[in-house]
């Protein structure tokens, strides 16, 4: 039986074991094992990696990390982190806004067959492109981008704040609200 156990410890999956950790809201161990996947090339730990420091769950929220890894993931072929990462050159967030490259990974998730990519996707070229150029200052990371809510205060109940979280990370994994 013991060595049994053992041989389970050893065959254990780090991916496996961040999903488990993730879905205990064990964050911050969940950021470790996914920071290592991440590290060595792997888009699925970096959207997730990204998507943490998007949150700041178990991580300190970055903007500029979360694009870091979600820029790694989306040229690896991951159409959320293409969506992720035109969102961010969208809002400026994390990034300077650009307009075109907003319009280049929307396109590409939109071609993956994300839906919510092709919802942006058309918003975006159908906006003018003079308001897109407007200048704008980079948002400070603590500023929230317009497609996701802003933090709620203390007063609205943790389960409210979790599920408009989940609701976000839906769209951008291109679920259908």
């Amino acid at each position: 039986a013991l060595a049994f156990a053992l041989a389970s410890i050893a065959d254990a999956d780090p991916a496996d074991d961040a999903r488990a950790a993730a879905r205990v809201r064990d964050f911050a161990r969940a950021a470790s094992l996914w920071k290592g996947l991440a590290e060595a090339g792997d888009p699925e730990a970096q959207y997730q990696l990204g998507s943490l420091y998007r949150s700041g769950r178990g991580v300190p929220q970055d903007a500029a990390q979360a694009f870091r890894w979600w820029l790694a993931s989306a040229q690896a072929g991951d159409a959320r982190s293409q969506f992720c990462v035109a969102g961010l050159y969208r809002d400026g967030w994390g990034v300077e806004r650009d307009r075109r490259e907003a319009l280049r990974w929307f396109r590409a998730a939109a071609e993956q067959g994300h839906v919510g990519a092709r919802e942006k996707l058309a918003e975006l070229e159908a906006a003018p492109p003079e308001i897109q150029r407007e200048p704008t200052a980079p948002a400070p990371v603590a500023l929230r981008p317009r497609s996701r809510p802003r933090a709620a205060p203390s007063s609205v109940p943790a389960a409210q704040r979790e599920a408009e979280s989940a609701a976000w990370l839906a769209r951008a994994e291109g679920s259908e609200d």
